[in-house]
């Protein structure tokens, strides 16, 4: 399974913006996204991403159809 460079991006942000506001320390950063990875290596990792991906989705149509624009 391949990391896409959006999802690579959004996972960026999240951790610089966790070391910044000091939610999380380096260490603790490094093994999530070690145990992400593996994660999405496994056989586990394609119904979680697809989990995740359908549950965005669902947010981004709701937000859109609040806003009028469906």
């Amino acid at each position: 399974m391949m990391i896409n460079a959006p999802l690579f991006v959004v996972v960026l942000l999240v951790c610089l913006l966790a070391l910044k506001t000091r939610a999380a320390r380096p260490g603790s950063l490094f093994l999530g996204l070690v145990l992400g990875l593996t994660l999405a290596s496994t056989s586990f990792g394609a119904p979680i991403l697809s989990a995740v991906t359908s549950m965005s989705q669902g947010i981004v149509t709701a937000v859109s159809s609040m806003g009028g624009h469906a």
